[in-house]
């Protein structure tokens, strides 16, 4: 169980990242039921919320993209 959810959670970071799909498609692709149940794995593994980490990670793409 432990390692599914690793996978699944890895594959929601990746699309996440992307920022071509809306939350709820992602929780759905990656194999949760709920979007509740996503937003809690997910927030007990980072820290924070999948629309926060999206937040997180386009801030620092855009960042290291002015760097670059």
């Amino acid at each position: 169980h432990e390692y599914l959810m690793q996978l699944r959670l890895s594959k929601a970071e990746a699309m996440l990242f992307q920022g071509k799909d809306n939350i709820i498609d992602i929780a759905f692709d990656c194999g949760f039921n709920t979007i509740s149940y996503f937003n809690r794995c997910f927030k007990e593994k980072h820290g924070i919320t999948p629309k926060e980490y999206r937040i997180k990670m386009t801030d620092y793409a855009k960042n290291n993209d002015k760097d670059g």
